[in-house]
């Protein structure tokens, strides 16, 4: 049997519960910590990748969005046509 485990090092003063309630944050630093340079870049730009595409997938619920507003507000304007024609025909 094989056992991996994975390791990061950080110094800071806190209690162990303060540890435990931040344990997701701390562990994020001291991976960044042991970053070499270019995995930072590497990470920046996957992230600014990630955020393009998130910006674009936003871009494309806001224009459906619209899109529906647009249909409805028709339809709107069409009940109130016939609601008139009906109106001055009596």
């Amino acid at each position: 049997m094989e056992w991996k485990a994975e390791e990061v090092y950080l110094v800071e003063a806190i209690t162990a519960k303060e540890a435990e309630e931040r344990f997701d944050v701390l562990w994020a630093k001291a991976e960044r910590d042991a970053m070499t340079e270019a995995e930072r870049i590497e990470a920046a730009e996957s992230a600014s990748d990630d955020n393009l595409n998130a910006v674009a997938e936003l871009g494309d619920l806001v224009a459906d969005q619209d899109s529906r507003i647009e249909e409805q507000e028709a339809a709107i304007a069409e009940l109130g046509d016939l609601i008139a024609s009906m109106g001055g025909g009596e």
